[in-house]
């Protein structure tokens, strides 16, 4: 397969990567209320919990860190990878060795 690379096409991609970066983050903030009950501090690159959420909650409040790249980094990564061997298999047909 031939991907275009035009303009379009690039400034497609940079809003789908920024749109990432910040769900992203919105993520960590969102699974930061979710548990702490009172939202935190987020900026375009960082998020901090409410204070004393760690405290407060120290079984869990982990889990809004991890929120950000298992949601918005690694299911986006197999989704891809998936997606791209569904393809490649569906070219080639069996693509196991000639008998």
């Amino acid at each position: 397969m031939k991907i275009p690379i035009t303009w379009r096409y690039l400034l497609a991609f940079y809003c789908l990567s920024a749109l990432m970066g910040v769900s992203h983050e919105m993520v960590h903030h969102a699974a930061g209320f979710a548990i702490c009950g009172e939202w935190g501090y987020k900026t375009f690159n960082f998020f901090a919990l409410t204070k004393g959420c760690q405290e407060a909650h120290p079984d869990t409040s982990w889990l809004a860190t991890l929120a950000g790249p298992l949601l918005f980094n690694y299911v986006p990564l197999w989704i891809g990878c998936i997606t791209s061997l569904a393809m490649i298999l569906a070219r080639c047909g069996s693509c196991g060795p000639a008998p």
